[in-house]
Formats: C-alpha cells, structure tokens, sequence
C-alpha cells in the first residue's frame, strides 16, 4: 500500500469515526472543524500503534461484537479450525484499518 492510499483510507477512516482530518496547507496542518493545534497530526491506523487506537476506538462503539464478528473468518485445515483476525490485525498493510472501514461503510449505508 502506497503512502497516498494509507492517507486516503486514514482520511476516510476519520471521516467515518468522526473524528477530524487535519489538511496539510502552509507548512502546517490545520483543521477548520475542531481547536486542535496546528502541529497535531493525523492518525496512521495502518501502524502497529494506529491499529491498536482503532481497536480502542472500535471498541467504544456499541456494535463494536458485531464488527469483531464480521471479522472472524473460520478456516478449515485437515489440523484444526483457525481463525485469520489475529492475522488481519498484524498485518503491515492495512488489513485491520479496511476491514473497519468497509464495517463502517456498511452501517452507514444502514442508516
């Protein structure tokens, strides 16, 4: 994933969470919508630490069990049943911030 797709899922991801995306304009970000300083930078939820505030802000939401539900995926192997959300959620690419923002498109369309 290249770093203008990071940006546009995390900018989207913000949008959906509501929580504000601060543009990058003379040398400075800044955000029209919130008094957040001007040197506050956007979340990276595709980062080890970004996933881990996701999933703390996913977790406040009260269908937080129904998107850890549609995340968990059983796969049938001779050896045994597994699940692949401990592997989305480590992944370096992303994995973890689409399927929370595909979750949110969802309920939005919902709505």
């Amino acid at each position: 994933m290249t770093q203008q797709q990071k940006d546009e899922l995390n900018k989207e991801l913000c949008g959906l969470l509501g929580i504000c995306w601060h543009e990058f304009m003379e040398k400075e970000y800044r955000c029209t919508h919130c008094d957040a300083p001007d040197y506050e930078k956007n979340p990276d939820f595709t980062s080890e630490a970004g996933r881990v505030q996701l999933l703390k802000l996913m977790s406040k939401r009260p269908d937080f069990i129904r998107f850890l539900l549609s995340t968990f995926v059983w796969l049938y192997s001779p050896d045994a049943l597994s699940a692949h959300w401990a592997d989305m959620f480590l992944d370096d690419n992303g994995a973890f911030a689409i399927a929370a923002r595909d979750f949110l498109k969802a309920m939005e369309a919902k709505e």
